[in-house]
């Protein structure tokens, strides 16, 4: 009965964004990985929304992602300053 509902009265159906319930929008953050995924299934309608500035730098992000071996094979291993 909800699902009808909410699958027909778009009015209502702006209430329950980020609900969960069948039929709304939700918005959401997800790894890179997590987006392919949701992309892979064509039943999922996923559409950018925005983009914040990033709080790390690549090199942050790569000294703690990287093992010691792909390290000393980037540029991650070295002290970079902006």
């Amino acid at each position: 009965m909800i699902t009808k509902i909410l699958q027909a009265n778009r009015k209502i159906k702006v209430l329950f964004d980020n609900s969960g319930m069948p039929f709304t929008s939700t918005i959401t953050r997800f790894s890179h990985d997590g987006v392919r995924w949701l992309l892979a299934h064509p039943h999922c309608d996923v559409t950018f929304n925005s983009f914040e500035s990033p709080t790390l730098q690549l090199n942050e992000v790569l000294r703690m992602t990287l093992t010691s071996p792909e390290k000393s094979e980037t540029i991650a291993a070295l002290a970079i300053r902006a």
